[in-house]
């Protein structure tokens, strides 16, 4: 029993962290990914502007009613939404399971609350999971390489 508590706690703190990945594309590449997603844009006087990108023509982005010039960016991060519910739910689906395949060692003894309670339990500690690991929202960095903005 320890040792699966221990897998849960290690397995709900590794996925606690959030991913961030970064990249350096060219200006048609950060135009197609960042329409129509939330963003927060990085100048390169250190001001930062945050919004959903609506437009992205020619050579600058509009986020939120601001139009931004591709030679004033250094860096744009788009954000994922997390999706909490989702793997809260698919961690109680998996945590039910086990205790129910568990449950099934205490089902020759007679003691059917037993096998509930351990079915209850694993569901709980698998929607934790579940939870902990569908909160933490996915952010993607794309940074503009030398050269990339057109005078």
């Amino acid at each position: 029993m320890t040792r699966t508590l221990g897998c849960i706690l290690v397995c709900a703190l590794a996925s606690t962290l959030t991913a961030q990945s970064t990249r350096s594309v060219d200006w048609e590449q950060l135009r197609r990914a960042a329409v129509g997603k939330d963003a927060t844009v990085q100048l390169r006087d250190a001001s930062v502007a945050v919004g959903r990108v609506a437009t992205a023509e020619g050579q600058a982005l509009t986020v939120g009613q601001r139009t931004i010039a591709c030679a004033e960016i250094a860096s744009l991060e788009l954000h994922r939404k997390s999706r909490r519910a989702l793997w809260t739910a698919v961690g109680a689906g998996a945590g039910l399971a086990a205790g129910a395949l568990l449950g099934t060692r205490f089902s020759n003894e007679g003691n059917d609350s037993a096998a509930a309670g351990v079915a209850a339990g694993m569901a709980g500690a698998g929607a934790l999971v579940g939870y902990l690991a569908g909160r933490s929202a996915r952010t993607r960095v794309l940074t503009l390489a030398p050269g990339a903005c057109k005078p």
